[in-house]
């Protein structure tokens, strides 16, 4: 359980979240 486990889990979790609100962004441009 060292920070730099969480921290990367972290980093992942906000490219997640990135990742949705440019999909969601791009279908809200064709629907």
């Amino acid at each position: 359980m060292d920070p730099f486990k969480k921290q990367e889990k972290g980093l992942f979790i906000l490219c997640m979240v990135v990742a949705v609100i440019m999909l969601l962004s791009f279908a809200r441009k064709f629907f």
